[in-house]
């Protein structure tokens, strides 16, 4: 018998009936998240204003200490960890946590998932803290998962994934070619046998690359949070991504063509009808692939903020003339960054 489709069987691990059952879970808790999140009061709007005194002569820093006052998901932050993809930035910069070097750090450093409220030892850095040397607050999470904790004032830098943080943290983005890429796109579709995953090791398969399909639908719907799951469709495993928002890939310059949105149909039925005529459809399906020619996709791990950070930290003049803390940090990385009734269109 020949190849029968797991859009059409009713057999597969990977069928559109569990995609249905997948995304309708996630409308559900859409919905939950916007009950609970009209219940909280809003918050003042000023996220940013400066107050930093730059009192001190301006002086360049070549070696740069960073101050990791926190652990990371109670891990130790290192710097053979966390500058690893970044070896050059280690002959200048390292990350320590030994708490008697805070007095000589370019920057203190805070992970938000470890950052535990007010205790005595961060009230005792805040009042210690000098001209220069900026507390950096650091996240991987969405606001959906990780709500920011430090109190007004506390904070100079962000490094998150957000495009707009003072040190940007990626999961992945894209690069356009210099020169357009020779791409064998008969080859892809002769190398795709099945339709769609979104867990591989749900389907029991090693191989990855032979879904046409990879469903990259995020835990939430906020700002430029786009993570390793879409990035490593794209380029791992050689799929056309679905995901569940246009707005936050295009916002981060994705080309339309390289993905599939489900909110851009009406209904349910129509997504599931389309995907099935790109399945199908070999000219269509490759249209989608089209943009490898002149694009490549970076993948990052969330990481790749410390080699920046590091960088950054060099120029400590011009960190002395650009003082700037959050007096809402709280704020810029709210749930007003989010917006999670996008999948009530599908109930």
């Amino acid at each position: 018998m020949g190849y029968k489709s797991p859009l059409q069987s009713g057999n597969s691990m990977c069928t559109w009936r569990y995609l249905g059952r997948f995304v309708t879970l996630g409308v559900y808790a859409a919905v939950a998240l916007f009950l609970w999140y009209t219940l909280v009061p809003t918050r003042s709007k000023e996220p940013i204003s400066a107050n930093l005194d730059a009192s001190a002569a301006p002086v360049i820093t070549k070696n740069v200490v960073i101050y990791a006052a926190t652990k990371f998901f109670g891990h130790p932050i290192t710097t053979e960890r966390f500058l690893a993809t970044c070896p050059d930035v280690q002959n200048y910069c390292r990350i320590t946590q030994d708490e008697s070097e805070f007095d000589n750090a370019d920057a203190v450093l805070f992970h938000n998932a470890d950052y535990h409220g007010q205790n005595e030892k961060f009230k005792s850095m805040k009042n210690q803290r000098k001209p220069g040397v900026p507390f950096v607050l650091w996240s991987l999470e969405s606001p959906s998962n990780d709500n920011f904790r430090p109190e007004t004032h506390m904070i100079n830098w962000t490094m998150t994934y957000r495009t707009d943080a003072d040190i940007w943290a990626p999961y992945g983005t894209m690069i356009k070619r210099h020169k357009a890429l020779d791409v064998n796109l008969h080859a892809l579709w002769n190398s795709k046998s099945k339709s769609a995953t979104w867990l591989a090791s749900n389907c029991f398969t090693q191989n990855k690359r032979p879904y046409k399909f990879y469903l990259s639908i995020e835990n939430s719907n906020c700002k430029d949070y786009v993570t390793e799951k879409f990035w490593k469709a794209l380029n791992d495993r050689v799929t056309i991504p679905i995901v569940l928002a246009r707005k936050y890939y295009k916002d981060l310059g994705v080309p339309d063509s390289a993905y599939i949105a489900i909110d851009d149909y009406a209904t349910f039925d129509e997504f599931v009808a389309h995907v099935k005529r790109v399945e199908k459809d070999k000219d269509l399906y490759l249209s989608y692939h089209e943009w490898r020619k002149d694009w490549k996709v970076i993948i990052g791990s969330g990481f790749s903020g410390w080699c920046t950070l590091c960088d950054k930290l060099q120029d400590k003049e011009y960190i002395l003339k650009h003082p700037k803390s959050y007096k809402d940090v709280a704020w810029w990385h709210s749930f007003e960054m989010c917006n999670n009734q996008i999948a009530n269109k599908f109930l």
